[in-house]
């Protein structure tokens, strides 16, 4: 349990005397006044990553704790701090025990915390000075009791940083405290009891789970939002401000429930937690930088993360004795810092920094031996005088044969984006309203029915792929979405900038594909599909599925999809649809990308061109291999190795170099795959080009986005993990494009906005994001979940 104390006597004289010392510094009754100026400094003439907390975060490392070396306003040392006088003059009490409620406020740069045994304390880190001071608003009137002689914090307060607005739950009713007036105010009771509530900015409401119920206070009265599968009594509840959604898990009567509340009001129950959890040893919060939650576990030392995209939880961190960052005693209340990419722990041994390391963006897996070079034949070039025809195959099975295409894409007739386009600046970021059809936000378009049919439960159905396909004679963009036995579900854009949705489009299918990844292709108006499988099926990677699209267009549903080509005939990868398969006009096929590490018996895949100087200096394996299939080959064609695997990765066409750019996705096995991208070029040859200069450490298309500038041609890479976009003449070397972290001053972003994500941001609540570009013009078109259609025209000679 993590609540063990050893409690230490503090004289109550100087206890008093601390008191006394805070009235006669002049504490400001308003947090903007004058008076607060000359107590405090001002925050606003300090960037937070110029104060000693900004320091701290920027110096750490993934996955790495340090200690926050504060002061303390009143008290010696931070433990001293979070006591209080309990009911008799010898014991001090520590208020930080059964609670995982702390906030911080951007605007305010603070943080605030209720702490509670026998006697309340409001406490608040400011970041501006990097010390601890205590909120004297005890003797206001009104105000709720100091003294409550039993029970700790538990999940009985929230925060509305926006308006500066703290709520408690007391046991004399429900309060809320104007941080910048200095006042309370009462607020109309609803249930009692010791159960999380939580301030839910998308609703504009208080949120309180109580008996298996969400309720909602809109400032007016509470009204019942819907049933929980959370009991209350001991759980908790936490509001994400990088997703927008509230996620409640726990207590004695539901320990491994789990509950989201979505931005909108809709509440999903979720899969159990493969553990239990109370509020008595176990914190729950969220990871800024992906917008996971995160449950820390003091009593097991395990740090466990929850991808609510897929419904997933993975432990993320297990400690032993040497390597747990805390001591063996004390409370820990965990605010996230969206800003900084950190959460501030509070703790009395001295307030612990984390930087996240998600475990969702990589999986390991044990190293292999690399595979001796030797030189291959050269891959046969495309018959020129051939061309792409979309006729699809007879019925008795018969492939026609297909071919190059000319690279250029025809210029279209001016559609609305590129109307729209026309009226902005360079550099102009603009939300493009479009027709739902029918739905009532966008991300519904994007989610996908779990299989059975009706069993009323989703996801997300656009995760970890790239882009839209693009077709420029209708100007239409198009995807593919699905996730593990869910419907296979077809939207597209139409010129008009209506939203069409298709379910199934081949049938009921609950197969095994875990995501679309960057398989969909479009290829003189048909939709090329490559399913993943399973077992010895998957001899079949490889093989199309395919279907015109001018059916679609024309308002038909019941469209035929036909097998086409021929399956890759392995058997060593493939079974999640972790591959990526894109047309290259220039080369004539297709050309796909697969994990593979180099194995001892691994004789046959072997690298055309041998080891890059740095790899071979580094020692650096195999972990991909390229294929490509030509229309009427019999079979796939083996052509070059990568050191990066085509697990989560990007092949990316290029239409104004004339060739295709691997992303690098992720490896298996434990060797540093740092951002290096491939160039396949059109006769063929395959360009290895090492680490990545100038952008960020790894390429992953969880929260990374690969694509051109339909221009110059140059490469752009958008990191939502980072909060920048680079742009490369050559792959290897980057350069800052657009740094969002200043968003709110550039007047080439919508109004409103204060940051790169999340409420108030650019972008919505997920990283799952696509960009594709509009050829013949300087737009690019992103599709946002959460914002919809984001219009971006490129800066001049970008």
């Amino acid at each position: 349990m993590k609540k063990f104390f050893k409690l230490q006597p503090v004289n109550n004289h100087l206890w008093a005397i601390s008191c006394l010392m805070l009235l006669l510094a002049g504490w400001p009754l308003a947090s903007d006044s004058a008076s607060e100026t000359k107590a405090i400094p001002s925050s606003s003439s300090t960037t937070l990553r110029d104060t000693e907390l900004g320091r701290l975060a920027q110096s750490l490392q993934p996955g790495e704790f340090k200690v926050l070396a504060e002061k303390v306003e009143g008290a010696p040392n931070l433990r001293s701090f979070l006591r209080v006088p309990a009911g008799d003059p010898k014991r001090q009490l520590a208020i930080d025990a059964w609670a995982d409620a702390g906030y911080w406020d951007p605007r305010r740069q603070r943080t605030f915390f209720l702490g509670h045994r026998y006697r309340k304390k409001l406490i608040s880190y400011w970041a501006v000075d990097n010390t601890w001071r205590e909120v004297p608003c005890w003797n206001l009137k009104p105000a709720p009791s100091q003294i409550e002689q039993y029970g700790h914090p538990y999940g009985r307060i929230a925060y509305d940083w926006r308006r500066g607005h703290y709520y408690h739950h007391a046991k004399d009713g429900w309060w809320r405290y104007w941080v910048d007036e200095n006042r309370w105010e009462q607020l109309p009771s609803t249930v009692g009891s010791y159960v999380p509530i939580a301030w839910h900015e998308g609703l504009q409401a208080l949120i309180v789970v109580s008996d298996n119920q969400f309720q909602a206070l809109d400032g007016q009265a509470w009204r019942i939002l819907g049933i929980s599968a959370v009991n209350g009594y001991h759980s908790s509840a936490r509001y994400n401000e990088i997703r927008g959604d509230l996620l409640t898990l726990g207590g004695n009567h539901s320990r491994r429930k789990v509950d989201l509340l979505t931005a909108k009001g809709a509440i999903h129950h979720l899969q159990d937690a493969p553990f239990d959890f109370s509020i008595s040893s176990d914190n729950l919060t969220y990871d800024p930088l992906s917008g996971h939650y995160l449950v820390l576990k003091w009593n097991e030392k395990q740090l466990w993360e929850y991808n609510p995209d897929v419904d997933e939880w993975r432990l993320a961190m297990q400690w032993d004795k040497r390597t747990w960052p805390f001591e063996s005693y004390g409370g820990v209340i965990p605010h996230p810092i969206d800003e900084l990419g950190v959460i501030f722990w509070q703790y009395e041994h001295g307030t612990r920094i984390y930087r996240h390391k998600s475990v969702f963006e990589s999986v390991n897996r044990p190293k292999s031996e690399s595979a001796p070079n030797s030189a291959l034949p050269p891959v046969p070039k495309p018959k020129p005088d051939a061309s792409l025809i979309s006729k699809p195959a007879s019925a008795s099975g018969h492939t026609p044969k297909l071919a190059s295409t000319p690279s250029p894409h025809p210029k279209p007739a001016a559609g609305k984006l590129t109307a729209i386009g026309a009226t902005m600046q360079p550099g102009e970021w603009r939300y493009i309203e479009t027709d739902l059809g029918g739905a009532s936000e966008f991300s519904q378009v994007l989610a996908i029915e779990f299989c059975p049919p009706g069993s009323g439960r989703g996801t997300h159905g656009n995760g970890w792929m790239d882009s839209f396909a693009y077709d420029p004679e209708s100007q239409s963009f198009w995807a593919l979405l699905m996730r593990d036995r869910s419907e296979k579900r077809l939207v597209w854009l139409d010129a008009n900038l209506h939203w069409h949705i298709v379910h199934n489009p081949w049938g009921e299918d609950c197969s095994t594909n875990r995501r679309p990844f960057n398989r969909l292709s479009l290829v003189k108006g048909m939709l090329y599909w490559p399913p993943a499988y399973w077992g010895k099926e998957r001899r079949k990677m490889g093989t199309f599925r395919r279907a015109p699209i001018a059916p679609y267009l024309q308002g038909e549903t019941a469209v035929v999809w036909e097998n086409y080509g021929t399956g890759w005939g392995q058997t060593s990868s493939g079974q999640n649809g972790d591959f990526a398969v894109a047309w290259f006009p220039e080369f004539g096929g297709w050309i796909m990308n697969v994990p593979g590490n180099t194995t001892v018996t691994d004789q046959v895949w072997r690298s055309r061109e041998g080891h890059t100087a740095e790899g071979a200096a580094e020692g650096k394996q195999w972990n991909g291999r390229l294929f490509y299939f030509r229309p009427g080959d019999s079979q796939w064609t083996y052509l070059d190795r990568t050191y990066s695997q085509g697990y989560r990765g990007r092949l990316l066409y290029n239409p104004i170099k004339g060739e295709i750019l691997l992303g690098p996705g992720g490896t298996f096995d434990d060797q540093n795959i740092t951002g290096e991208f491939t160039r396949i070029l059109a006769d063929g040859s395959v360009r290895k080009l090492d680490r990545a200069v100038g952008a960020a450490a790894t390429y992953s298309t969880a929260h990374h986005k690969l694509t051109y500038c339909p221009v110059t041609g140059d490469y752009l890479w958008w990191s939502y993990t980072d909060r920048m976009m680079w742009h490369s003449h050559d792959g290897k070397h980057w350069e800052i494009y657009e740094d969002f972290l200043n968003v709110a001053n550039s007047p080439l972003f919508p109004k409103g906005l204060a940051k790169f994500a999340g409420q108030r941001g650019l972008f919505g609540a997920s990283a799952f994001i696509q960009v594709t570009p509009i050829p013949n013009t300087d737009l690019l078109v992103w599709f946002d979940p959460h914002r919809g259609v984001i219009l971006h025209r490129m800066r001049a000679h970008q």
